[in-house]
């Protein structure tokens, strides 16, 4: 059940967003399917794994957002509404990568490096019209999830200094992704 959407049916402000709010007051369990196929390698200090996946995801539970910010007034403050709802579906799949190395007994290095491909099917969202300023459905098939960056990797390494004192640097990095529905 969206408890918030429910819980902000009447409110000042979000009154346009009534009926939206009201067919989205429960949400359907989501099925997951998923692949996967690994390879792991350990020898001599060496340590590497690959992670291939596919995933299909059924009634995919997704979130989304609704706003007054097109018709806030001076001095008020935009409303947000959140609410999770269903896409028909959706996939992902992609390569997970990881590799160690200990040089010496107090030194290791690693590396890790993935990739992604994600997308939503057949679904339709409530955006706001920048010309006419009403709200229109849009339909969003085949775009990228949400918090699916298409890559993501991360390079560091771990001194052991003393027995109780180490010092780890790394660097992370991951492409750009939506935030939400």
């Amino acid at each position: 059940v969206n408890g918030e959407a429910l819980s902000r049916l009447g409110e000042a402000g979000l009154e346009r967003f009534y009926l939206e709010l009201r067919e989205h007051a429960s949400f359907k369990p989501e099925l997951l399917n998923n692949i996967e196929m690994g390879l792991r390698f350990n020898s001599d200090g060496l340590t590497a794994s690959a992670n291939l996946f596919f995933s299909n995801r059924q009634d995919m539970q997704i979130k989304q957002w609704l706003t007054n910010d097109i018709e806030v007034q001076e001095g008020e403050q935009p409303l947000f509404v959140g609410y999770i709802s269903n896409a028909p579906e959706g996939h992902n799949y992609g390569v997970e990568t990881s590799v160690s190395y200990q040089v010496n007994t107090d030194l290791i290095t690693y590396l890790g490096i993935s990739w992604l491909e994600s997308e939503v099917e057949d679904f339709d969202r409530l955006e706001t019209d920048p010309v006419t300023w009403q709200q229109v459905r849009v339909n969003i098939d085949g775009r990228e999830q949400a918090h699916a960056p298409d890559y993501q990797f991360n390079l560091g390494a771990s001194l052991q200094i003393t027995d109780k004192l180490a010092l780890n640097s790394s660097v992370t990095g991951k492409g750009a992704y939506y935030y939400s529905f």
